[in-house]
């Protein structure tokens, strides 16, 4: 789906790859971003990460502090035959606290 660029402007794709429920109750959800943007599509900051893409694909989430890991895997993959940004999120949430 296209969404809007954490800066304000400008759109780029993002997908929900997967969702799973561990053992323990935390939730791994991992976000794939594909665009080209001149601010980037990495962005190391939990709020507003939370608020770009954790929101959007984990509805039951309501507060970044539930982020307990983010990790960033960062690459240029062909995309319509052009070189382009790609960015995996993993994040494990805790939704009780």
């Amino acid at each position: 789906m296209k969404i809007k660029h954490f800066q304000g402007y400008g759109t780029v794709d993002a997908k929900k790859v997967s969702r799973r429920v561990r053992n323990d109750g935390l939730i791994e959800l991992v976000v794939q971003v594909i665009g080209n943007h001149e601010y980037g599509i990495v962005r190391n900051d939990t709020y507003d990460v939370f608020r770009w893409l954790v929101k959007r694909f984990e509805k039951t989430a309501d507060n970044y502090r539930q982020i307990k890991e983010m990790n960033i895997d960062e690459k240029t993959v062909t995309w319509n035959g052009q070189p382009t940004d790609c960015a995996i999120y993993s994040f494990v949430l805790d939704l009780n606290t």
